[in-house]
């Protein structure tokens, strides 16, 4: 028997949605990819192909984001099941654009 999860990600593969389902997936576990400090000033909200987009608080943070980046590709991949090639971090007002 099929878990929601796997139902889910069908159902979004075949609307064209596959790329959305990974990027909350990847929201999800972002925490245990980049760690705790990080994920509080960091929120991922796009992927465009092999590309993951950043949102930032700082600049400081997109340096820190820069110098981690292998790191958290690696990590992505097992989270992803695919590779991520760049991470682009871009400085945003993380509390207006995504707070619920």
């Amino acid at each position: 028997m099929r878990d929601i999860r796997e139902a889910m990600e069908d159902l979004l593969s075949e609307e064209g949605l596959a790329e959305l389902n990974l990027l909350l997936r990847i929201r999800e576990e972002w925490p245990s990819i980049v760690g705790e400090d990080l994920s509080i000033k960091t929120t991922p909200y796009r992927l465009e192909g092999e590309v993951l987009h950043v949102a930032v608080d700082s600049h400081a943070t997109a340096q820190d984001m820069h110098y981690q980046e292998e790191k958290i590709k690696e990590r992505l991949e097992g989270v992803a099941a695919r590779e991520v090639r760049k991470i682009s971090a871009r400085k945003l007002n993380l509390k207006k654009r995504f707070s619920p």
